[in-house]
């Protein structure tokens, strides 16, 4: 019976962590001066009675003030203050305690202050530092407890009327919640240590989060399932076995709840998905188990509960396999990765089960039946099962499963922000406020309900970016529409929102963080006309330029200083521009003249880049190019819009409405709010390299 169980292995999924997505200071960050706070954020909503943020220098002294502290606005992020710094390298230390399932994650990196001294990081993932040793066994234990209880009480009758003696079932129904609870205290009491170096700390761990309550009424359950059974074998009612079930089929429920399945997008089918699977297993662990207790009965027992284990060992492998298959992408992830090579581990165990299971049928199936082979067989195949539940028990320690791995590293190393827009038809636009860029998509650019992306570039972890908002109106100030937008992402904000009158619309967005309240106003037409075909042509009259001068304001915030530039470019291969107050640069094909400052002295460089203009220039500049979209055109100008996904920047085009060459360019990206002025087309320039010894 013990054979169609072997994909238990990989049927009880790891649990999440809250694993860091950013820091501030990054690591490995050369600062010039100390910065005010350690700021960090994860991926998951963080337990910040337990979590803790340390930051200590060479000497391992702490430098940090006062006590870890939550953002405003940000349940996903946690900040220590700092005081002043000396020059020198400083090691962040950090333990995140996910508020969904209560695991726990160790990390710690370097930065510097005066010094660019690279930093180092690391993550302590192992289902040890998770969990710690007492913490696994805890589980080992208690999760060995449930399993005997609830699979007991379930079977009990049935192996009774087969044989084994009424004490020794009522004694595994008292047993089972008492060692249920030893361990799950045990668990509790290991990961309160684990998280914060304090025993004491267990409250706090009991008491926090939806997972932290679900442990506590398991273990709650199984105190009371302690007197149901004690009660039980003084009596050996049915209603006090029924109790005894109960009691123990809700204690299987919170230990299903308050794992990975609870905190899953769905967590309701998870949860009952796991819920029935452990049953199963309770099933199938309680059959072997009374089989054993069964003495010189064992192949009567057997023989009658081997229907019940058959029918679980398949409920236990119809929900096995399909996790197996969102847990592993591929065979190599079974030998390549910690998490595989125990559920390698377990298979192992269930293999030798399952022998161990074949030859005690095959000794029961023969004419004269061998009772001792029997008992030998059926003891260690509950050996084997106990060794693969062990295994189980380190499996819900380990980070996410290979595949939820990948999927959230690559969520970590980040997804372009702008990526939808190269697939989908919407108008993009953006605009600086204050230390942030923010820019907003309206899909699709047409009448009628459209879904609404802000996207906050700029934002640092402890920001606190919260109460996103979108508003419009049409330009006489009518048809006002306001939405919520609901986060999708560190700096992403969504939502929808009804706009039913053509016409040109003043757009706004509005977010609020810990710096302020950003807002920005675009003024956009719905339908908004596809500009693809006016873009091709733009990019076509720019080729065809003999020479162009134009002037750049250059800033990193929407109240930052200004760089201005002043450029000139003349066809084929030829450009020079000077910074107002600053260095100069001639290009000329390969050839290179720069210098620092009006007065210092030109240095020639000859590299393997060659400088060309017009040719491929703008395709270089605005390519690749998404949702391409006419915001106005008139007899004044043509105005374009769209976005480069690749760089997470949004561009405004002031064309010639006859000629369709640049007048101006607005660019808008993180540090780089950029617009350029068209001063002269065609006209006579002549760009030479600066005379021999000229300053």
């Amino acid at each position: 019976m013990a054979a169609l169980l072997m994909v238990l292995a990989s049927a009880v999924p790891a649990f999440a962590h809250a694993s860091l997505v950013s820091a501030s200071p990054a690591p490995g960050t050369g600062l010039p001066q100390a910065p005010a706070a350690v700021v960090l954020r994860f991926d998951e909503p963080l337990n910040l009675r337990l979590g803790r943020v340390d930051v200590v220098d060479a000497h391992a002294r702490e430098v940090g003030i006062g006590a870890t502290r939550p953002v405003t606005g940000d349940g996903l992020a946690m900040q220590r203050r700092l005081g002043s710094l000396a020059t020198g390298v400083y090691t962040v230390r950090w333990t995140s305690v996910a508020l969904d399932d209560g695991h726990v994650l160790h990390g710690s990196y370097q930065f510097g202050v005066g010094t660019t001294q690279p930093g180092i990081g690391s993550v302590s993932a192992g289902p040890t530092a998770s969990e710690g040793w007492a913490g696994l066994a805890g589980r080992w234990v208690g999760l060995m407890g449930l399993l005997a209880w609830t699979g007991t009480a379930l079977l009990a009758r049935r192996a009774q009327h087969a044989g084994v003696p009424a004490p020794r079932v009522a004694a595994v129904a008292r047993a089972g919640p008492a060692v249920a609870l030893a361990g799950l205290l045990v668990a509790a009491v290991a990961a309160a240590e684990v998280a914060t170096g304090r025993v004491g700390a267990v409250g706090s761990l009991l008491t926090a989060g939806a997972s932290s309550r679900w442990r506590l009424a398991g273990l709650v359950l199984a105190a009371v399932g302690v007197l149901a059974g004690i009660a039980w074998q003084a009596r050996r009612t049915p209603a006090l076995r029924w109790l005894a079930a109960g009691v123990g089929v809700g204690a299987m429920f919170t230990e299903a709840a308050g794992g990975h399945a609870g905190a899953a997008p769905h967590p309701m089918p998870a949860t009952l998905v796991l819920f029935v699977h452990l049953l199963a297993v309770a099933v199938w662990v309680a059959a072997i188990a009374l089989g054993v207790l069964a003495g010189r009965r064992a192949i009567a027992v057997l023989a009658a509960l081997t229907p019940a284990a058959v029918a679980a060992a398949v409920v236990v492998a119809a929900t096995g396999v399909g996790n197996a298959a969102q847990q592993l992408s591929g065979w190599a992830q079974l030998t390549g990765t910690g998490y595989g090579r125990a559920v390698l581990g377990k298979a192992a165990a269930l293999a030798v089960m399952a022998v161990a299971g074949l030859i005690h049928y095959w000794l029961r199936s023969r004419r004269v039946p061998r009772l001792r082979g029997v008992r030998v067989a059926v003891s260690g195949e509950l050996v084997a099962a106990v060794t693969a539940v062990a295994v189980a028990a380190a499996l819900v320690g380990y980070p996410d499963p290979p595949r939820a791995a990948t999927v959230a590293a690559e969520e970590a190393a980040g997804r372009p922000p702008l990526a939808s827009l190269a697939s989908e038809p919407a108008a993009a636009v953006a605009a600086g406020s204050g230390p942030f860029v923010l820019g907003w998509s309206l899909s699709p650019p047409h009448l009628g309900r459209v879904r609404v992306r802000l996207t906050v570039v700029g934002a640092q972890p402890g920001d606190g970016l919260r109460d996103a908002a979108f508003s419009a109106r049409r330009a006489d100030g009518t048809s006002p529409v306001r939405a919520a937008l609901r986060p999708c992402g560190f700096g992403c904000f969504t939502g929808t929102a009804a706009l039913a009158d053509a016409g040109r619309w003043a757009t706004t967005v509005s977010v609020r963080s810990n710096r302020g309240l950003a807002t920005a106003t675009r003024s956009v037409p719905l339908p908004a006309p596809d500009g693809r075909a006016v873009f091709n042509r733009m990019l076509a009259a720019m080729g065809r330029l003999h020479s162009l001068e134009m002037k750049e304001t250059l800033r990193g915030s929407s109240t930052g200083p200004a760089v201005v530039t002043h450029y000139r470019f003349a066809a084929p291969d030829a450009m020079a521009y000077s910074i107002a107050g600053g260095g100069s640069a001639v290009l000329i094909g390969p050839d290179s003249y720069r210098r620092d400052g009006p007065t210092s002295r030109w240095q020639h460089d000859r590299s393997g880049f060659s400088f060309g203009w017009p040719a491929a220039f703008y395709h270089s500049e605005f390519q690749p190019a998404a949702a391409i979209r006419i915001l106005r055109a008139d007899t004044n100008v043509v105005e374009l819009a769209f976005a480069r996904p690749d760089i997470t920047a949004w561009f405004t085009l002031d064309l010639d409405p006859h000629t369709l060459v640049l007048r101006a360019m607005h660019m808008r990206a993180e540090g780089h709010l950029m617009d350029d002025t068209v001063t002269g087309v065609n006209v006579p320039i002549t760009v030479r390299p600066p005379s021999s010894g000229s300053r």
